[in-house]
């Protein structure tokens, strides 16, 4: 008789992307999908990473876990250097159209997996209110991210700047949060004490903290740095129960070997103990993680490896559970 140990792992993957590189023609780097062609890329060569190309990334994981659904992550944050939220609004909700309607296509009746979206929101946008109203009235969108990490910078935060300092963009924190909507915070270490205080000004505030703090090798191995910046600042927000971790792209601290590194794996079981089971989702990052040779039946695998050592209930709140009750509204 099979145990539940030997039933397939669900998988609710909280955090992965799709887009279309085509070219728009006139719009110049304008794709299909509302983003940048001039700072995404096309994984594996192909202009196209859509709901076949995403679902693929599974099939060969079959037997061990199975693919349910998942988070699509906005990555138009990334895109439009130099541009204001007023001038790329459209292309949010370009983006937003676009992947609803290639995650779940009109007429394509009863779909095995299920999925929820987080769009692109310059929050700083004196009209922003109005643009979160809209979404918020879509009961598929759960949230917004906008990447906020700022020296080491990400492509608009240079000229954005210091996003935690701009009253503008507190105030559409704020207005973020009175509507119920999460926000997907990624951040540097750096910045953890500042995001502190903003989210306890903000204490209904759901915050989903992206690829585990965004740390790199210096900031987890650096004594100094890791236990006074990186473990400090983790441990502070983790006392805040309205804040959520998702590990991912560890790839970043350890291209090659993260999954046997012990600190990286240790990071995993460390993160784990400070949230606790129900506030920490394992994620894919697809396809960008798949573009460092991390693609993502080779990170589920590692992250189950690492995990063997939790029962079946832990393991199915870290790969599924946590994942559906953050994003809930």
């Amino acid at each position: 008789m099979a145990t539940s140990d030997s039933f397939p792992l669900p998988f609710f993957d909280p955090h992965f992307h799709v887009w279309d590189m085509t070219a728009a023609g006139e719009t110049g780097n304008v794709t299909k999908s509302g983003h940048d062609s001039s700072i995404l890329f096309s994984p594996k060569g192909e202009k196209l990473y859509g709901k076949v190309e995403y679902e693929r990334e599974y099939k060969s994981g079959a037997e061990s876990f199975e693919h349910v659904g998942g988070v699509f992550i906005e990555a138009n944050s990334v895109c439009f250097v130099g541009k204001t939220g007023e001038e790329i609004t459209h292309l949010y909700k370009a983006e937003m159209k676009w992947v609803q309607d290639t995650l779940c296509p009109p007429n394509s009746g009863a779909d095995k997996a299920k999925y929820l979206y987080v769009a692109s929101a310059s929050l700083e946008d004196p009209q922003v209110g109005e643009y979160l109203k809209e979404f918020a009235s879509i009961p598929s969108v759960v949230g917004i991210r906008q990447i906020i990490n700022f020296k080491p910078s990400w492509p608009r935060n240079d000229t954005l700047g210091e996003l935690l300092d701009n009253k503008a963009w507190l105030s559409g924190f704020k207005t973020l949060a009175d509507l119920g909507l999460a926000f997907d915070m990624q951040l540097n270490p750096s910045q953890f004490q500042k995001a502190l205080g903003v989210i306890k000004a903000n204490p209904s505030a759901k915050v989903i903290l992206n690829h585990a703090g965004c740390p790199t090798m210096k900031d987890l191995s650096d004594p100094e740095i890791a236990e006074n910046v990186y473990w400090k600042g983790m441990s502070d927000l983790a006392s805040c129960p309205n804040v959520h971790v998702k590990i991912s792209m560890l790839c970043r601290p350890d291209p090659e070997n993260w999954d046997t590194n012990d600190i990286t794996v240790n990071l995993v079981h460390r993160l784990i103990k400070l949230f606790g089971f129900e506030r920490v989702a394992f994620a894919s990052n697809a396809p960008v993680d798949g573009n460092d040779k991390w693609p993502a039946t080779r990170v589920i695998d590692a992250f189950k490896r690492i995990c063997s050592i939790y029962t079946r209930e832990q393991q199915e709140l870290l790969f599924a559970g946590a994942a559906r009750r953050m994003y809930s509204r």
